[in-house]
């Protein structure tokens, strides 16, 4: 785990390897590096992070769900729906556990080597951990998108701030790029994030997707989390469909050990395993 003095020598490091001196200039900076800004964002992931938040469709459709992350793993839980999920950041594994609709004693084990189930949904709390669309499987943070794409020139203002671009091109089949703004000063955590489909995609009747993050708070040692994100589409018939995530509590605390934040697999667990060709196989564990 990652102690306060071990997160500060981190980003000293990640500013002097960077070249961070590009920064203290009066003058427009020169635009950050990708290598720069997957490292910025690297340091925003040492922090463990507690939140509790609600995801809204409309006024009467809402779901409770319970994040807590560290840097070796992250834990969501559904508060009323009872999923579970892990994500494993060193393996990359992640565990779902779904209960039967039939039986509530009854539950299973999904496990994935790649983003997937909660983590996949577009109203995730987050920042470099943010999941961008690459099919299932295969769905990538934003943090790991970053090395594909091109950094504006200059800066840009979203929302009143001042944010660089980067632009990652033809990232899948299903998108044509992901267009994102990032804000240096909230250590380079997303403001807003552009998805443009390709016009095959989602049988042509989706036009835009869109997801902005608000309301960040600080939670020391150069380190910000959002409070809220809007996520829009807009759909080719002129439709607006937009999911509010917005969290009652967030704030951090001290990380424990990662088997804490892992799904447990106890004997006898009917265990699934979704492979990289999206099939899913059964196993017992």
């Amino acid at each position: 785990m990652h102690t306060s003095s071990g997160r500060f020598a981190l980003l000293a490091g990640v500013l002097l390897a960077c070249g961070s001196g590009q920064y203290a200039s009066a003058q427009e900076p020169a635009p950050p590096t990708a290598e720069f800004l997957c490292a910025a964002l690297r340091y925003q992931e040492t922090a463990s992070v507690r939140a509790a938040y609600v995801v809204r469709d409309s006024p009467d459709a809402a779901r409770a769900w319970e994040y807590r992350r560290t840097a070796q793993a992250v834990l969501l839980k559904d508060v009323v729906g009872g999923v579970v999920a892990s994500y494993d950041a060193e393996t990359g594994e992640c565990r779902t556990q779904v209960i039967d609709s039939t039986d509530k004693e009854k539950r299973a084990v999904l496990i994935a080597t790649s983003l997937s189930g909660p983590f996949c949904d577009q109203s995730l709390l987050e920042t470099a951990r943010y999941p961008l669309f690459a099919g299932a499987p295969g769905t990538r943070t934003l943090r790991e998108w970053l090395p594909q794409g091109t950094v504006s020139d200059h800066k840009e203002q979203i929302d009143g701030h001042e944010c660089w671009r980067v632009t990652v091109p033809g990232p899948t089949r299903s998108f044509d790029a992901y267009v994102i703004w990032l804000d240096p000063g909230i250590g380079f955590c997303p403001r807003r994030i552009d998805f443009t489909p390709s016009p095959a995609a989602f049988a042509g009747k989706v036009k835009s997707m869109e997801a902005r993050f608000g309301d960040y708070r600080d939670l020391g040692d150069g380190v910000w989390f959002p409070a809220r994100l809007e996520y829009e589409s807009r759909l080719a018939d002129g439709a607006v469909q937009l999911r509010v995530a917005e969290a009652s509590s967030v704030g951090s605390e001290p990380a424990g050990p990662k088997a804490d934040l892992l799904v447990p697999i106890p004997s006898g667990t009917d265990v699934q395993l979704v492979c990289r060709d999206g099939i899913v196989r059964s196993r017992a564990e």
